[in-house]
């Protein structure tokens, strides 16, 4: 099982953008947490997919009960309706 900073490292190398995970209270966690599965996902998430499809179909189904904040490039929550190909460019334009 992982810590949180190393399941948020595993996000940023295959999908190419940061993000924030909170606990089913709404609570940041804390990034040395424990006991995390590994994010079992070996290619990124096609360009199309809006940041809502991704924490529906890809962290929710791996993190049960804790949700996720996508961030663009420039730190801020990417919309729901966002693609997740605007974000991972707001990366590179910044």
């Amino acid at each position: 099982m992982a810590q949180v900073k190393t399941i948020e490292r595993q996000i940023y190398r295959i999908e190419s953008f940061n993000v924030v995970i909170y606990s089913p209270e709404g609570r940041k966690v804390r990034r040395d947490r424990r006991g995390f599965p590994a994010y079992d996902y070996a290619r990124a998430a096609k360009g199309a997919m809006t940041v809502a499809r991704w924490k529906r179909e890809r962290f929710s189904r791996t993190y049960p009960g804790f949700t996720v904040d996508v961030l663009d490039g420039a730190g801020a929550e990417a919309q729901g309706n966002a693609r997740l190909l605007t974000v991972r460019q707001s990366y590179v334009e910044g």
